[in-house]
């Protein structure tokens, strides 16, 4: 190899270096912490919005269990307690046990149609409403059906009475699969 096209190759490397020293040199120290400190704060915020969406989803299955809990006691208020009563023969009792009853079923209707129950309980329970009507008990001298009939008009929500004849009817896929 002669002395010129080492010197040449020679150049070319300390060019190229020259060439990355100038790449490195645009980005003073400052630069750099500036960068690195938005990446920090970007990922930081990914971090408290991923928390945050975790914490609202937590807070909404405890709520959900809130509500199922007290949705048990007033049926169990209202089934047994009320119930005895009207067995026992009072007749305030009774108009009071079936629009308690049933509006208690027209609030689970208006949070499952939210969202706040899932299609699992709901059709439990509204597979219970069916039987219900099925076997048309009497409590205190009204029929289960006529129960209804006079609650229906009491609550006033034609979209409700509507979603209960198709719950009578034993049509599940009204329910079954979310509001």
């Amino acid at each position: 190899m002669s002395e010129e096209s080492t010197q040449m190759t020679g150049g070319r490397q300390s060019a190229a270096k020259r060439a990355r020293r100038r790449i490195h040199s645009r980005w003073s120290t400052t630069q750099k912490l500036t960068l690195t400190s938005v990446a920090i704060s970007a990922l930081s915020f990914f971090f408290a919005v991923g928390a945050l969406l975790y914490t609202v989803r937590k807070e909404r299955e405890m709520k959900m269990l809130d509500m199922l809990s007290h949705f048990q006691q007033r049926y169990d208020l209202v089934v047994y307690d009320v119930k005895s009563k009207v067995q026992a023969g009072n007749a305030r009792a009774l108009e009071a046990y079936y629009y308690r009853f049933w509006d208690l079923q027209f609030e689970q209707y208006q949070d499952w149609k939210a969202g706040f129950i899932t299609p699992e309980i709901f059709t439990s329970w509204m597979d219970f409403r069916n039987r219900e009507w099925q076997q048309n008990e009497e409590v205190g001298g009204m029929k289960y059906q006529q129960g209804w009939e006079e609650s229906r008009k009491y609550l006033g929500d034609e979209k409700f009475s509507q979603f209960m004849k198709e719950v009578f009817k034993g049509n599940r896929a009204a329910y079954a699969n979310g509001p």
